[in-house]
């Protein structure tokens, strides 16, 4: 179980939504970012609609009250266990007593945390979603306050080491990456485009649109150019679903989201592809959006590539589980990109007690583990080596700042570098406390086995 401690202005329980009642005029509520959600419970070997904490704001704070795995993902709000600094979209297990603390996001704005075995909160109309404007499902159906103690399911594996994984924004790229406070998204026009004018038609893709203040769940308002139509237009109310553009009277847009309501009655310029709604939901209050006009096929395109992003996550996820055991096998779905990952990886290696099952037998390789033990005029010198194969990084790519700076004093367990392989990020974790010397290894460069990483002084 778990108690909040502190708790943001709605922060709820979430999980993919709940489908097939908006005829009912019931919305679909669920995670605003589908993707971190779903990438969260991967990790965990949930249910990819396991219900998880979505944390809109910040701070927030939790203790664990039992021993329990957990995943981070979403935004990034420098997330710590106890005082341990915990990179962003990472899997890590927490033991019972400790305290895990978001601050404000450095990046994004809806960060998620999920538990082994997902939030057991009853089922509601199929979803464990919260309904905010029904007041039903989730926790009692509102927002989490301190105080609420909630419970996780029975997990589907134990966590047997931490992780991180690459976030959607690096492995989807869109748009112009060295634009700063600023996301495009792709959008297909809707029913009344062409009722609208041929300036107001331009400015929907040409303009910078900035998200309002009065933006929530239900949706986000957009400030700029006024959108005018040709002529006045008497609509009857009509269903609406996530990432509808609605003009209002006044000419400036609002995007439907998570909780839209069922049906309006204003006209529609566009339709924010769903492929792209998890990149709204991460479009911090006040920066701009930016809209790009595309066809159909190229919509599908793009939720043909989340679908495969999500599938090389819970590929690579599964391989980090069974690698962890030392035993691979052939009950993981593999690609044939995937495999060849698999035998560059296993060659780099030196690795003891893994075992590879074939339709012809069994492979088993050897591995020997230890870190270096030196001295100098100052005390014994323990030189971390790489704990497996990876391109070498000693910041993570969301952050600037290294994790581990020379002369920086440390602590066991705290990550020192990140090991990129596939879509995993391996840690280097601090072996003891004590002082970082050194780096031994450069930025971006590809590491095998056991290779020399850090200069550490132990500390009494």
């Amino acid at each position: 179980m778990i108690e909040i401690v502190t708790s943001a202005p709605l922060a709820t329980v979430q999980d993919l939504g709940r489908e097939g009642y908006r005829r009912f005029g019931v919305g679909t509520a669920g995670a605003m970012d589908r993707l971190a959600l779903q990438t969260a419970n991967l990790m965990l070997g949930n249910d990819p609609n396991a219900a998880a904490l979505e944390i809109p704001a910040s701070p927030f704070a939790l203790r664990f009250d039992r021993d329990v795995g957990f995943a981070l993902t979403g935004a990034d709000c420098a997330a710590t266990l106890d005082d341990r600094l915990l990179p962003p979209w990472w899997a890590a297990s927490a033991t019972a007593g400790q305290t895990l603390r978001l601050q404000m996001p450095r990046r994004g704005t809806n960060a998620y945390v999920a538990l082994s075995g997902g939030i057991d909160v009853p089922l509601l109309l199929g979803s464990r979603s919260t309904h905010l404007r029904g007041a039903f499902g989730g926790f009692a159906g509102r927002s989490l306050q301190a105080g609420d103690v909630l419970a996780a399911g029975e997990p589907a594996r134990a966590m047997q080491r931490e992780f991180g994984v690459a976030p959607p924004d690096l492995a989807l790229p869109f748009g112009e990456p060295r634009a700063e406070r600023v996301t495009w998204v792709r959008v297909l026009p809707a029913a009344e485009y062409r009722c609208f004018r041929d300036d107001a038609r331009d400015a929907l893709w040409t303009a910078s649109w900035k998200i309002s203040a009065q933006s929530n769940r239900a949706g986000y308002r957009l400030t700029g150019p006024d959108l005018i139509l040709n002529a006045p237009l008497e609509m009857r109310s009509h269903g609406l679903v996530p990432g509808v553009i609605q003009v209002p009277h006044g000419g400036q847009p609002i995007i439907q989201l998570a909780d839209a309501y069922t049906a309006g009655g204003y006209p529609k310029i566009g339709t924010v592809i769903e492929a792209d709604l998890w990149r709204i939901a991460q479009a911090p209050l006040g920066t701009t959006l930016r809209f790009r006009c595309v066809s159909y096929d190229e919509a599908l395109d793009a939720a043909a590539a989340n679908a495969a992003y999500l599938d090389r996550q819970r590929f690579w996820c599964d391989l980090q589980d069974a690698a962890s055991r030392r035993k691979f096998g052939p009950a993981m779905g593999t690609h044939a990109d995937d495999l060849r990952a698999i035998v560059d990886w296993l060659a780099l290696s030196h690795l003891s007690g893994i075992e590879i099952a074939t339709a012809s037998g069994i492979v088993r390789m050897a591995m020997a583990v230890g870190d270096a033990v030196g001295s100098s005029d100052n005390g014994p010198v323990r030189v971390v080596t790489s704990p497996a194969p990876g391109r070498f990084h000693t910041a993570h790519p969301h952050r600037s700042t290294r994790m581990a700076a020379p002369a920086s004093a440390v602590r066991s367990g705290d990550v020192l570098a990140l090991l990129a392989s596939g879509v995993i990020y391996e840690p280097i974790l601090a072996p003891c406390d004590g002082i970082v010397l050194g780096c031994l290894a450069i930025d971006g460069t590809l590491m095998g086995y056991g290779a020399p990483a850090f200069l550490m002084q132990p500390t009494a």
